[in-house]
């Protein structure tokens, strides 16, 4: 969220709808939990459907950085996304979910050593999307 560092969009432009279309970026992004804040279960929060169709362009792309996080590891983060983008009708990538298992591409020190994996779900795609030796 490195554009929360950049200086502010001049007040004239701050919050117009054309900003995003003049090259203007967002000071600010938004970091949200996903259960229980924008879905239960499969079931998404209305409020946060109706939220997030507010923050698109006439595109259909947001307008301001957005991660989502949870602490489930039980599926792929391109998964997750899919999922997500289903259930809020907004587009999502895999880049912009953090799972439990996220962290893990930074061990690069391990990344060519034999290491087990445990938890719930398909563990052995989850491990083969980093590079170790599965």
């Amino acid at each position: 969220l490195r554009l929360c560092h950049e200086a502010p969009a001049p007040a004239a432009s701050r919050g117009s709808k054309g900003s995003a279309q003049l090259g203007i970026q967002p000071t600010f992004g938004i970091l949200i939990d996903i259960d229980g804040v924008l879905v239960r279960g499969r079931t998404p929060i209305p409020a946060a459907r109706k939220a997030f169709q507010k923050l698109l362009n006439s595109q259909g792309q947001l307008l301001v950085p957005v991660v989502f996080v949870t602490n489930a590891g039980n599926c792929l983060c391109q998964k997750k996304a899919d999922q997500l983008s289903h259930l809020l009708e907004v587009p999502i990538s895999k880049d912009q979910v953090m799972m439990s298992h996220s962290p893990l591409r930074m061990f690069r020190r391990y990344h060519d050593k034999c290491v087990l994996v445990s938890g719930q779900g398909p563990l052995l795609d989850i491990a083969k999307q980093y590079p170790w030796k599965c």
